[in-house]
């Protein structure tokens, strides 16, 4: 809330406080505050499918200068959850809103609030919030009412944002664009991509883009994203979503879909690098760090390099956002059946890439890559369920 809208909003308080008629009526030691705004966040894949809307404020009691109060959440006139809409009943002030101490000295330097209501249902609801009375007064204070819209009502406060392109090559896919968000609160807009309908990756804008904030210099916080991810090989469905996280907002923004065939290894030629993706083997170690962990084995061979040879293994947790997981390793295993098939080549060409132990369900996979003057060549991928 703005001190404009804040003055505006004691103004009321003052009026009911003094008794003129056509204004609810309020003691003067009941507490006071506003339910400022409401706006919906990307979802939770970790704890909950639901849409979670973000829900703020500030309350102060004249009684409890300076203390935290109690503020209890209604949602279609209901305190407790539903099977539709869960939420806390009560939240506590306790946020930093200096803004309100300016106006109101009593409220102290954080007397905002702020929780998560859960919708499941994508239907419309109404929250309300009121402030508990603490000490001396008559009742408790309604700070207002917000409405959750139905999904797909967009929202001027709606994250913006565009996907320039959608490129392949084996074993990669490559996602360019920008998203921001216009609310002056929102610090950065996250992106989030699909494969197949499910969510892949997590990526966080961070590039400069002046050609945005030239056409659009409300979206202050606008920033380019060059998302390179690993790829199953085949035809896959590519869509990303852009997250609201300013103050307003009823939507995440869809920015595109795309529909791309990711090539798999190419055939080498004679000078080109040679290798292969073999096995995913899971070990335990009692002895070491990280006692559960995988084996990424394997192969990698440059007629033109000297060895050893880097090897870079990526993976995906296909059913949970996050960043993706990566691991560098060495050729340096015996494998003569490689020498065998070449006599030329080194007789330490395997490697043996130690990965965390990744629990996921639905499976994971893990993408090798061989490094070659700067370039990477794409060995294979290989799925695994839950090690």
């Amino acid at each position: 809330m703005t001190i404009k809208r804040l003055l505006a909003a004691m103004a009321v308080i003052l009026t009911g406080m003094s008794g003129l008629s056509g204004s609810a009526r309020a003691e003067s030691s009941d507490p006071v505050g506003a339910f400022d705004s409401i706006s919906v966040r990307f979802p939770s894949v970790f704890v909950d499918p639901s849409v979670p809307w973000e829900l703020h404020g500030w309350a102060a009691d004249p009684d409890a200068p300076g203390q935290v109060i109690g503020v209890a959440l209604y949602v279609d006139g209901q305190e407790s959850s539903t099977a539709q809409v869960s939420s806390s009943s009560e939240v506590p002030t306790g946020l930093p809103r200096p803004d309100v101490a300016a106006v109101v000295p009593y409220a102290g330097e954080n007397s905002g609030w702020a929780a998560e209501v859960l919708v499941s249902d994508g239907q419309p609801h109404t929250v309300c919030a009121y402030a508990i009375n603490a000490g001396a007064g008559s009742q408790n204070t309604t700070l207002g009412c917000q409405q959750i819209p139905a999904l797909g009502m967009p929202n001027l406060g709606d994250p913006q944002g565009f996907l320039d392109a959608a490129s392949t090559s084996p074993g990669v896919v490559r996602l360019q664009g920008w998203a921001g968000d216009p609310d002056p609160d929102a610090v950065t807009t996250p992106v989030r991509v699909f494969q197949d309908g499910r969510p892949l990756v997590h990526v966080e804008p961070s590039l400069d883009r002046p050609d945005v904030h030239a056409a659009l210099p409300g979206l202050v916080n606008a920033a380019g994203f060059d998302a390179v991810v690993p790829a199953l090989p085949g035809l896959h469905i590519y869509c990303v979503d852009a997250g609201n996280t300013g103050e307003y907002g009823t939507a995440n923004t869809s920015l595109g879909c795309v529909l791309r065939d990711v090539p798999g290894p190419s055939a080498p030629g004679s000078d080109d690098l040679h290798g292969a993706f073999d096995a995913l083997v899971p070990h335990f170690d009692p002895e070491s760090d990280n006692p559960g962990g995988t084996f990424a084995e394997g192969w990698a061979w440059d007629p033109t390099g000297d060895p050893p040879y880097r090897v870079t293994i990526r993976g995906v947790e296909r059913d949970a956002f996050g960043v993706m997981f990566s691991q560098d390793g060495m050729t340096s295993e015996p494998r003569p059946d490689v020498r065998q098939a070449f006599p030329d080549a080194p007789v330490d060409t395997g490697f043996k890439v130690d990965f965390p132990r990744v629990v996921a369900n639905p499976p994971v996979y893990y993408c090798a890559y061989a490094e070659r003057t700067g370039a990477e060549q794409f060995l294979g991928c290989l799925s695994v369920q839950t090690l």
